[in-house]
């Protein structure tokens, strides 16, 4: 039995599916597929190179620590401080390189074929519309899905950094003649994808959207995040209620691009979350 685990997108939000790994290895849950979108991708492809939740933990906290320029380009343009209520925005906010270059000290020049643990990540052809899936090569697609193509030929770090490339937020990726956006565009918890690639039992993680009950939007940036993830929210539904055996749902609350220092809040919903889940996954895996 081949178990797959779909991590969905949600910006720094995806740090609880790091929690959610964590609870599962402890539970001697394996799973041995797992497939990412946006947030994560990032998550999908460090297990996939072999890292465990503590070691992604600490990748999270170096991010943060060395990469000083990229919270001031995200606190510029979500208009705190200073540059409160200030829009600025070219074709992206922040270039998607700063995040590459960090995930490339962890995972390096490792192509899918190079995985220690099969891995996906869904991305979004900005010119053709199609959903591009990048896979492991022992992945085989059993069927075709509609508006979907695979492929294994390239970097996963390359691929990571097309699938977290929220529209207008982080500049697109080119990938092998390909302008690469946002996976959540087209599958934001691609647990589709991993039936389709042979997964028996799916657990998919859903971080649903940032609902913002009373707090008010302070500026464009904020209105894209929620508009995106609004519109992410329907087509999982749809794909989860079809493909996904077990679905973990983190209550993680909303996050801004700048919310670094809720991540370890994140982490720990995940756990929450997944503990809460175990009874259900063990009674699936078990059937």
């Amino acid at each position: 039995m081949k178990i797959g685990l779909a991590l969905g997108g949600g910006s720094l939000r995806g740090a609880a599916h790091i929690g959610v790994l964590k609870v599962l290895l402890e539970n001697g849950i394996k799973p041995d597929i797992v497939a990412g979108t946006s947030a994560g991708s990032i998550v999908a492809g460090l297990y996939g190179a072999g890292f465990t939740p503590q070691q992604m933990e600490q990748w999270l906290n170096s991010l943060f620590r060395s990469a000083p320029e990229l919270q001031r380009v995200a606190a510029k343009s979500m208009g705190t401080g200073p540059f409160r209520r200030t829009i600025k925005l070219p074709l992206g906010l922040v270039k998607v390189e700063m995040i590459e270059t960090a995930l490339r000290r962890y995972i390096g020049n490792k192509s899918f074929g190079d995985l220690t643990v099969p891995a996906t990540v869904v991305t979004t052809d900005l010119h053709t519309g199609e959903g591009v899936v990048f896979a492991s090569p022992m992945l085989k697609p059993r069927w075709q899905i509609p508006g979907f193509v695979f492929q294994s030929q390239a970097a996963v770090c390359d691929a990571i950094a097309g699938s977290i490339a929220i529209p207008g937020v982080f500049t697109p990726k080119r990938v092998g003649g390909r302008l690469l956006t946002d996976g959540g565009l087209v599958d934001n918890v691609p647990a589709d994808v991993l039936k389709c690639l042979g997964a028996d039992v799916v657990i998919a993680v859903d971080l649903g959207f940032m609902v913002h009950h009373e707090a008010p939007f302070n500026n464009l940036v904020e209105v894209l995040l929620q508009t995106w993830d609004v519109m992410g929210q329907r087509i999982s539904n749809v794909i989860l209620d079809r493909y996904a055996d077990v679905v973990i749902r983190p209550a993680t609350g909303p996050a801004t691009l700048i919310d670094f220092k809720k991540m370890p809040g994140f982490v720990e919903a995940g756990v929450v979350a997944t503990r809460k889940a175990m009874p259900e996954i063990v009674r699936v895996l078990r059937r």
